[in-house]
């Protein structure tokens, strides 16, 4: 019987699901331990860096490794980084998350966000453009 090897960490569950369900697709049984833990405790993924774990056997981790890299070379990131081209995620607002623990008097992170965005590869800092307006008559079409 084989062991089960860690294949990936990702940050939210519907990308944990997506990933599982393309690997169960292709025939790979996946194991997510964390899938259920934050359902327990959702307080704990509200501004976690923990991630969502997903697990594959041993014998089929070059095979779910090849399959997740060809999905991820179909995908283009929606803010590219300028330097390298990688996929990027904002930044959070550190010192609004403490100000508010403080006030509140609780320790529960909540997630405040900026418009700055730092790339995954190259650990890049870019600020992207603001996106233009709705026009009147792109609204009236909503």
């Amino acid at each position: 019987m084989s062991s089960w090897r860690p294949l990936r960490r990702l940050l939210t569950r519907s990308e944990m699901d997506i990933e599982a369900s393309l690997l169960e697709s292709a025939g790979i049984p996946t194991f997510a331990p964390d899938r259920q833990w934050f359902g327990f405790y959702a307080s704990l993924e509200f501004g976690s860096d923990h991630g969502y774990r997903l697990y594959v056997r041993e014998n089929d981790w070059q095979d779910a490794r090849q399959i997740l890299d060809e999905r991820q070379l179909e995908i283009a990131p929606i803010y590219p980084c300028p330097a390298c081209g990688g996929a990027t995620r904002r930044l959070r607002r550190v010192l609004a998350i403490i100000a508010l623990c403080i006030l509140r008097n609780t320790f529960a992170p909540f997630p405040f966000y900026r418009r700055k965005r730092i790339c995954l590869t190259c650990k890049t800092r870019h600020m992207p453009e603001r996106p233009e307006r709705f026009t009147a008559a792109e609204t009236a079409q909503l």
